[in-house]
């Protein structure tokens, strides 16, 4: 029979055998995770050509409907007024206003914080001259020179680990809540995008899983032929896209956007303004409110 050190001593061999076998092969980092590495001197990453397809389409699912009508006048408005330039017998009727596409730009303002984060979350993968990172489901197999470190924040807070999760800062800092139902969800999805225009709201995005699955939205389709006509009007007067319009321009895309998170229907994802981050708590508090009393269950919070 063995003593009870000598269990004991055979109890911290497995454990130690078991610690060494998930730090070889990934599994000892819970995901979603990030996988790291040092890209030699010069490399960089392309863009993929749709991170701004899928980012402006989980921008504008984002977006509450009388929003997406404010946008879609915008647009409608700018393009009436550069086309009566075009016509020898028309006249700018909004010229008192001021140059239509600096009107235009500042109607974009106010989306801003929701475009930026939209664009970060959707890359899933982000990259600065020193540091290339990805966000996956798990680590899976490292290639060599890759490194796989948790995504939110846990003991791990080496300086690598720290800067990755701050390159990648739309899906570290997201919050994460499970309402227990699809109507809770739904209707803690709403609020938050109803308030989220509002100032000093920390909220830039409140999806869903069918949002990240780039289900159809209403409003996508006038969007896009808006977008279109802009489009011929601005190059006609000798104006050029600084917004990325183009975007809107094309038909939506199709696919997954952080196909790393496995989201619950009963689940919202909210991603964080730029200029919350110094605040973490504002987020948390913000679902709270706009849970209005529902439990929530915390998958992640920053």
């Amino acid at each position: 029979m063995k003593t009870a050190a000598a269990r004991c001593a055979c109890a911290a061999v497995l454990v130690a055998a078991a610690a060494i076998a998930g730090a070889r092969s990934g599994g000892a980092v819970r995901g979603p995770v990030l996988i790291v590495r040092t890209p030699p001197v010069g490399e960089a990453r392309a863009a993929a050509d749709d991170d701004e397809d899928r980012a402006i389409a989980i921008a504008i699912a984002s977006t509450p409907p009388a929003e997406r009508t404010r946008l879609l006048d915008a647009m409608r408005y700018t393009t009436a007024r550069l086309e009566a330039r075009l016509s020898p017998l028309g006249t700018d009727f909004g010229e008192d206003g001021g140059d239509a596409v600096d009107e235009l730009r500042r109607v974009m303002a106010s989306y801003l914080p929701t475009f930026s984060a939209a664009r970060a979350f959707a890359r899933g993968a982000w990259s600065a001259p020193d540091l290339e990172v990805r966000a996956a489901a798990s680590c899976g197999t490292l290639a060599a020179g890759e490194k796989c470190v948790a995504m939110w924040r846990a003991t791990d807070t080496q300086a690598t680990a720290e800067r990755a999760r701050f390159l990648a800062w739309a899906a570290a800092r997201a919050a994460v809540a499970d309402l227990g139902s699809r109507a809770a969800a739904e209707a803690c999805a709403r609020m938050l995008r109803e308030r989220a225009a509002a100032p000093g709201s920390p909220v830039a995005l409140a999806l869903l899983d069918d949002d990240l699955a780039l289900a159809p939205v209403a409003e996508r389709e006038e969007l896009k032929e808006a977008a279109q006509l802009l489009g011929r009007a601005m190059l006609a007067n000798g104006f050029t896209d600084t917004q990325h319009l183009d975007a809107f321009a094309r038909a939506p895309p199709r696919g997954q956007v952080a196909p790393w998170l496995d989201l619950p229907r009963t689940a919202i994802v909210v991603v964080p303004r730029l200029s919350a981050m110094a605040d973490p708590g504002a987020l948390e508090r913000a679902i709270e409110r706009a849970a209005g009393g529902a439990a929530i269950r915390w998958i992640h919070r920053p």
